[in-house]
């Protein structure tokens, strides 16, 4: 409690009373407690933006908070459905791309074996759905992501490069499509996925270099003694 001061009054029957009154200086703490409280909202104020600086959420947590919960249950429902159909039809494309390599001899013939009834390289499947089984299991998504998108962008970066290559080495061999400006167009590819392989960070570098390696030991190891086109 802050100081009283006391103030005599004049009473009707000639005696004077003392009363207790709150002092002036009361004002100073009150307007300290009021500056304290205005500092305290600051900084919960300051420690919830912070909290807010992170990594953007997922699409089914950001649909959560700004969307109503009547729709929240279908669009999760719908991201869930693109996210299987995408995982689907990529792992049934790389089974046909394995097969064809199977058949080139690039890659043992179990990837190019197919099934009598349903005439789909089935056991390529199986290797594939327990390949990636496992590595959706145990490594991290975001590590997933990246080997991804790192992936993807050096294939293209290396399409780029086959473009150059094959109009110089072969020119007359029949193309449906010609990619325009050679090498100008494949330049510039190889510029822009270059630039966006280097912001992913030297851990997705180290990665890819390891899957290259083990990709080259396959190649030099198996694939170039059993190629059909190389044997002819």
């Amino acid at each position: 409690m802050g100081r009283q001061s006391q103030k005599r009054v004049q009473t009707g029957t000639g005696r004077v009373d003392r009363i207790n009154e709150p002092a002036k200086a009361i004002a100073v703490p009150m307007r300290g407690e009021t500056q304290r409280r205005h500092t305290s909202a600051i900084t919960i104020v300051v420690d919830e933006i912070r909290k807010l600086q992170v990594a953007p959420p997922p699409p089914s947590a950001r649909f959560s908070i700004y969307s109503s919960r009547t729709c929240s249950p279908a669009i999760k429902l719908a991201i869930i459905a693109g996210y299987t159909s995408v995982i689907l039809v990529m792992l049934l494309g790389q089974s046909r791309v394995f097969y064809s390599m199977s058949r080139d001899g690039l890659l043992p013939k179990l990837f190019s074996e197919i099934h009598p009834k349903f005439r789909t390289p089935y056991r390529s499947n199986i290797v594939f759905m327990i390949f990636g089984s496992i590595f959706a299991a145990f490594a991290p998504m975001s590590a997933l992501g990246h080997m991804t998108s790192i992936g993807t962008l050096f294939a293209f970066v290396l399409v780029c490069i086959g473009i150059i290559i094959m109009r110089k080495t072969h020119a007359e061999l029949p193309r449906p499509f010609k990619t325009p400006l050679v090498p100008l167009v494949p330049i510039l590819g190889i510029i822009f996925n270059l630039g966006m392989m280097y912001g992913l960070g030297w851990e997705n570098w180290l990665r890819l270099a390891i899957w290259l390696a083990i990709g080259l030991c396959i190649y030099f190891g198996y694939s170039r003694k059993h190629s059909h086109l190389n044997n002819s």
